[in-house]
């Protein structure tokens, strides 16, 4: 690299860590409501850095009538720097029905993203009770809820007065269950030209069973100031209060056409990482199966259990799943999520099988179903590995058919010299075949066939990885031994039936569920600490032959 790329690489890194250091946030707004009645106001929050100047708010006064406006600073320190950031809130009131844009603002060199707002006609409810100081509103939706559906409830507290004190009761009926959801949220509305503040809380309800259902009035009583009683001391002030009408939902049983579980929702999907798995692995090889199910109007506790069938030539780990709640616009969204370690037990193919739930669209009224699809893996022997066709085959004897005939050689004798030297010939030859019967009763026994020798396995590797306690080191250095002293991994079971130790085998079991996160993995490692403190103790294949097996037959009776 030459001097003058150097000097371009310090540069920019540099530049980077001036990032780093002087951390920036973009302006952002955002409503505290969506939706509104026309005659309510709803509050716009903007927050920028507070050295960029104030927002210019007169371009909406073209939709929006302004009635209200405050801001608050924050001070933070970031890596030793300071930073200052201000929030604005606008209390707006629509001038007309409709979607009704407000347009990005500037704030100093920062600018905010557009944003809608749907205004929707006056409530009649409302109306009636134009005049009061303090009246309640109840909105159910949706009235007719199939059971276990989520059902929103929202009550509005409406005031012209001034509250000292107030105690609005919580909902209850039999054979419901009420959630409350989120904060309160505050706003203002002009009913027969009489301006109200209004407090709006929400709630969720599960309908636990079918047929018509009473929901009691909700009751809110307090003390709003008197100018007419003027003076000190306690106690001053004089009561109000006010009562809802009751609710009555008409909730439906569950359709006769669907099973379990029941999953009457707004939204459901069914998600995994099954085509980005690996087209191939080896033997012993793990392969994650990260699975999610997000559901719209269920609470988690709603939600079924994450599974996966059984797969032949695996074994299958599931990780402890995990849950969490946010509030949507007054509903809950539930995700339920859990992972299973795959781990191949024999070469050939693995088939993860395709999965199919089926829930029930609240929505469009009707049965619906989302499908995994099924995936094959490929599995082949892991690197190393002894097979069962990378084994010599026994040496068998010859047979007599095997052995080639000679064909005698025809001799033309004559009497004198020749026969002399036949006699001399099978002395000689006699002679040796004493000598070889000799030779061979002295000569020892061969004790087996011709197999591998299986020498002592170094302990130095297994202690090195038993002391930090990384079951992932353990399980290499296992299977590293393992197959130093010839043995097979590619069968069933793969390495935990490896071992003539039962504790051995017990001990690489809770190694192996520890590792893909349904064990202790402290005590996995105290059970590999106990186990292999004198070593491997390794299950060879020809271990359980009997020395009378062993032994090659004489070659001459005794």
């Amino acid at each position: 690299m030459s001097r003058r790329d150097c000097r371009v690489w310090r540069s920019l890194l540099f530049a980077f860590l001036l990032l780093l250091a002087f951390p920036t946030l973009a302006a952002r707004a955002w409503l505290d409501r969506s939706e509104i009645e026309l005659g309510e106001t709803v509050t716009l929050n903007v927050e920028a850095d507070a050295a960029g100047g104030e927002p210019d708010f007169s371009v909406l006064a073209a939709n929006f009538e302004i009635v209200g406006q405050s801001s608050q600073s924050q001070v933070n320190f970031v890596n030793g720097q300071r930073s200052a950031r201000t929030l604005w809130a606008v209390a707006l009131s629509p001038k007309a029905e409709g979607v009704i844009g407000i347009p990005a603002l500037d704030v100093g060199a920062e600018r905010t993203d557009a944003l809608t707002l749907t205004v929707k006609p006056p409530s009649a409810t409302a109306d009636a009770h134009a005049g009061d100081d303090v009246f309640l509103e109840v909105e159910t939706t949706p009235g007719d809820p199939y059971v276990q559906q989520q059902v929103r409830f929202v009550v509005r507290l409406y005031y012209a007065v001034t509250l000292l004190e107030g105690q609005l009761d919580e909902p209850k009926a039999p054979d419901v269950e009420f959630r409350r959801t989120g904060n309160d949220r505050n706003f203002q509305k002009v009913i027969a030209n009489r301006r109200y503040n209004v407090v709006e809380r929400r709630y969720l309800l599960l309908p636990e069973r079918s047929g018509e259902v009473t929901i009691p009035g909700v009751r809110f009583r307090g003390r709003a100031a008197d100018p007419s009683r003027r003076g000190f001391g306690f106690g001053g002030g004089r009561t109000v209060s006010a009562h809802s009408p009751s609710q009555t939902l008409t909730v439906r049983p569950q359709p006769d056409a669907t099973g379990a579980p029941w999953l009457p929702a707004e939204q459901l999907r069914l998600l995994d990482n099954r085509r980005e798995l690996p087209a191939q692995v080896e033997v012993g090889e793990p392969i994650t199966l990260d699975q999610r199910l997000g559901v719209l109007g269920l609470a988690a506790s709603q939600l079924p259990e994450l599974t996966l069938p059984e797969i032949d030539g695996a074994s299958v780990y599931p990780d402890q799943p995990s849950s969490r709640e946010e509030d949507v616009e007054g509903m809950v969204r539930a995700t339920t999520a859990r992972k299973f370690a795959i781990v191949p037990s024999r070469p050939g193919s693995i088939d993860i099988p395709a999965q199919t739930l089926e829930w029930w669209n609240t929505v469009t009224d009707q049965a619906e179903e989302v499908h995994l699809p099924p995936k094959r893996i490929t599995v082949v022997p892991a690197a190393g590995a002894v097979s069962d066709a990378a084994l010599p085959a026994s040496a068998e004897p010859a047979t007599s058919s095997d052995v080639p005939e000679v064909a005698p050689v025809q001799v033309a004798t004559e009497p004198g010299i020749w026969r002399t030297a036949a006699i001399v010939l099978g002395l000689l030859w006699l002679i040796s075949m004493v000598l070889l019967v000799l030779r061979w009763r002295r000569a020892p026994v061969p004790a087996t066939l011709s197999s591998p020798a299986h020498s002592e396995p170094d302990m130095m590797p297994l202690k090195q990885a038993l002391k930090p306690g990384d079951l992932q080191a353990i399980d290499r250095t296992l299977r590293s031994l393992a197959r130093q002293q010839g043995v097979n991994l590619s069968g069933p079971g793969g390495l935990a039936v490896a071992f003539d130790d039962a504790d051995q085998r017990a001990a690489v079991a809770r190694m192996d569920a520890a590792r893909f996160g349904s064990d202790d993995a402290g005590e996995a490692l105290a059970a590999l600490r106990s186990a292999f403190g004198k070593g491997p103790r390794f299950h060879h294949a020809d271990a359980g032959k009997s020395k009378d097996d062993a032994l090659l037959p004489p070659l001459y009776p005794r």
